[in-house]
C-alpha cells in the first residue's frame, strides 16, 4: 500500500477488515515487522519521552522492562 495524500487514507465499507486481515497474514508469515530504531530501559522512560518530544528519534521507540 502506498499513501501519497490524505485521500489515500479514506476507506470504503469493508476495507478496514480486508486490510487488517492482509496485514495480520503478513505479520504471521514474518514478512512484516515494526521498525524499532531505539530502546530504553523502563527506568529511563523520561529520557525516551524527551527523545520523542525533541524529534531525535525515528521509527518506533520501545521501553523495555526488566521482567522476563
Amino acid at each position: 500500500m502506498t499513501v501519497t495524500t490524505i485521500a489515500d487514507l479514506q476507506y470504503g465499507e469493508g476495507d478496514r477488515s480486508r486490510l487488517l486481515t492482509a496485514v495480520l497474514a503478513l505479520v504471521g508469515a514474518g514478512r512484516l515487522a515494526p521498525l524499532v530504531a531505539q530502546t530504553f530501559p523502563l527506568a529511563e522512560a523520561s529520557k525516551a519521552h524527551l527523545a520523542i518530544e525533541s524529534r531525535e528519534t525515528v521509527a518506533k521507540t520501545l521501553l523495555l522492562s526488566d521482567a522476563r
